[in-house]
């Protein structure tokens, strides 16, 4: 019997969210040398969106409140324990700090500035970026993640650079061969 030796089999379709076209990154890159758009950078909060900000307009902006409210989760009360994180993955997508210092400043005062990912970074793999690199993906995680679960850490399991994530052919063969230590 060979099952014994047998750790993971690769599935039998391409996961790959890369499709041969050219990724969103690339997308919005030639699309702003076409159109002449501005570099992305953060959207200045304005007061009205944040006027009146309840669990009534969670269809206008997805708040921690909305999320909690919705999902019907608690706030952290206990403190972590030091050996428990929240994994997140990311491939070919990378936060932004200042992104997320101003999610905290505008909609999770309790998050101290600064705060960011317990970095685990696989074959390469850097974060946080300038907010001109920064995807919304990998920002929206953490700034969803954050509020449910701090004080506890995060963990990020950043994988690769992004040519190499839009170009492999394989979704998760990065960070699997990472956690199983087999290449």
């Amino acid at each position: 019997m060979i099952q014994k030796h047998i750790d993971y089999v690769h599935p039998g379709v391409n996961l790959n969210p890369s499709s041969g076209k050219p990724s969103s990154i690339r997308r919005r890159a030639a699309a702003s040398k076409k159109t002449k758009l501005p570099a992305r950078g953060p959207r200045p909060i304005q007061q009205h969106d944040v006027k009146g900000l309840n669990v009534t307009n969670c269809d206008q902006l997805i708040t921690p409140e909305c999320i909690r409210a919705l999902y019907k989760i608690p706030s952290a009360r206990a403190a972590p324990h030091p050996n428990n994180s929240l994994g997140i993955f990311e491939e070919g997508d990378y936060y932004a700090q200042e992104d997320l210092d101003l999610f905290f400043k505008t909609f999770a005062k309790d998050i101290p500035q600064g705060t960011h990912p317990i970095p685990a970074f696989i074959d390469g793999a850097e974060a946080p970026v300038p907010v001109t690199k920064a995807g919304g993906e990998s920002d929206l995680d953490f700034e969803l993640a954050y509020p449910i679960v701090h004080p506890q850490s995060i963990t990020l399991y950043q994988t690769d650079d992004a040519n190499w994530a839009s170009n492999t052919t394989g979704f998760l063969n990065t960070f699997l061969d990472a956690l199983d230590g087999v290449s």
